[in-house]
């Protein structure tokens, strides 16, 4: 069975609906639902599970995104990591990414690869190990606006 289509916002709804937390709203942008975020008298382990369900159901039935927002230092230490865990990539010394300033690419994110520092690991091996990894944190990571 195909899944209905709706627009972030029209989701944002649905899971603040389902949630039904005083004070829980949902980050929305153009392309995706970026995360949430809970009045400050609230501890937000006390509704985790809630939203958790709330958002395997949304996703069940609607066709949907969830994307973390971030600064552009935790990403680039979060790819870095990443990288660093492949075989024969562990001296990979450095990740940079570039902010778009306008607009996002096709696929949504709002930062491209800008870079990286090998260390003794072969360029080429790195540039393809790096890619899947990058495609999945831009499916799933935007960087905060500073």
């Amino acid at each position: 069975m195909a899944k209905e289509s709706k627009t972030a916002g029209e989701l944002a709804a649905l899971i603040e609906q389902c949630v039904d937390y005083p004070g829980f709203r949902c980050s929305v942008g153009p392309h995706a639902i970026y995360g949430w975020s809970i009045d400050s008298s609230i501890e937000p382990g006390a509704i985790r599970h809630a939203v958790d369900e709330c958002m395997a159901k949304v996703r069940e039935k609607f066709d949907l995104r969830v994307k973390t927002t971030m600064p552009v230092k935790q990403l680039c230490d979060l790819l870095l990591m990443q990288i660093q865990a492949v075989k024969g990539m562990e001296t990979v010394s450095q990740v940079r990414i570039h902010p778009l300033t306008e607009g996002v690419l096709d696929n949504g994110a709002n930062w491209s690869p800008a870079g990286f520092n090998p260390g003794r690991a072969d360029i080429e091996s790195v540039d393809l190990a790096l890619r899947p990894i990058i495609k999945r944190f831009q499916q799933t990571v935007d960087i905060a606006n500073d």
